[in-house]
């Protein structure tokens, strides 16, 4: 884990502000008199000296500033003013943008020098929640496609920061879909523009930001074998997983079943074949095979052939995805 960072320095105050700003060492070791924390001495939730940075705004925002936390109201423009749906001057791209930190990351995470101009910047800037009535959510947040592919001029919400959390104290929910509004009509809720929603739009959980199919190494081919697999994969559903599972193992039994008659069968065989060391002339030799004929087809090939049938009727229904009881998800993946 990498140390965490110093809470206070200078290294990118200008050399006027330098000089102007007093810590509380620096004024104990001056042997101040402070009969009272100074309200510029940081501590305490005082005012904490800060490189001053400053948002090149536009005439279409309106902001909100207290140090380096942003509330702005405005159109969607996720960088500079050339940048959004806001840039061409469109219709109903209103946004509001929450960010604190703007470009922290930079300069091995020091930030800008003091006195900096600097736009928004969705991969320098430490913390946002982004609200666009239309924008390219996915573009904008360097989002690989998924199944979903890259949405584009839609209303969208982002939310990013070094560490996210959500907290339900009585649970969460992540859905998708129209919402159980009566008072839609029939079609249900539409999308921001009015379009028609799909039934179920899916879910996909992207570990690292990508789902290139993965080359895995191993496997029956050997060590140096190379297989690839698809790097986003439909989660399992658990209750079908249970059944399909269940039913296998009833294929199992049949399986096993069939070869206990084959082997009970054989047994008898045997019996009478040795009846052949007592008595040469072979006369119950002879009768025993028809009899071994029959009772393998009645008690083993017949049942082989039933249980091959269920075990492709398995295959359809829960491999398939066609099948009504697919084990895999149609609307949820991840990596």
């Amino acid at each position: 884990m990498p140390h965490p960072p110093k809470i206070y320095t200078e290294a990118q105050f200008s050399n006027f502000r330098k000089k102007k700003i007093q810590t509380l060492q620096e004024r104990f070791a001056t042997n101040q008199t402070i009969n009272m924390v100074p309200p510029d001495a940081g501590v305490y939730h005082t005012e904490v000296p800060e490189p001053i940075i400053n948002f090149i705004d536009t005439d279409s925002q309106y902001k909100l500033e207290k140090n380096n936390a942003y509330i702005v109201l405005g159109r969607d423009r996720p960088s500079d003013e050339t940048s959004g749906y806001g840039a061409p001057g469109a219709q109903r791209a209103s946004s509001i943008d929450m960010v604190v930190g703007r470009m922290a990351s930079y300069n091995d995470g020091l930030g800008p020098v003091d006195g900096a101009s600097v736009h928004n910047h969705y991969g320098c800037d430490a913390a946002r929640i982004v609200l666009s009535q239309t924008t390219d959510i996915d573009t904008n947040f360097g989002l690989c496609d998924g199944n979903l592919g890259n949405i584009k001029g839609r209303s969208g919400i982002g939310i990013k920061a070094d560490s996210v959390r959500i907290i339900g104290r009585e649970g969460v929910k992540i859905v998708t879909g129209a919402g159980a509004f009566p008072n839609f009509g029939f079609s249900g809720e539409p999308n921001s523009r009015g379009g028609k929603l799909v039934p179920a739009p899916k879910i996909e959980l992207i570990a690292g930001n990508s789902n290139e199919p993965l080359p895995i190494a191993g496997g029956l081919l050997g060590p140096y074998a190379m297989d690839i697999v698809a790097g986003l994969q439909p989660v399992v559903l658990g209750e079908n997983t249970r059944s399909a599972l269940t039913e296998l193992a009833k294929i199992v039994d049949e399986i096993w079943s069939a070869l206990f008659n084959m082997a009970l069968v054989q047994n008898a065989f045997n019996g009478v074949m040795a009846v052949d060391v007592v008595q040469p002339q072979g006369g119950l030799k002879a009768a025993a095979t028809p009899v071994a004929a029959v009772q393998v087809i009645e008690k083993v090939m017949s049942s082989l052939w039933q249980t091959r049938i269920n075990k492709l009727l398995w295959e359809v229904n829960f491999l398939e995805e066609y099948g009504y009881r697919f084990i895999c998800s149609r609307n949820v993946s991840t990596t």
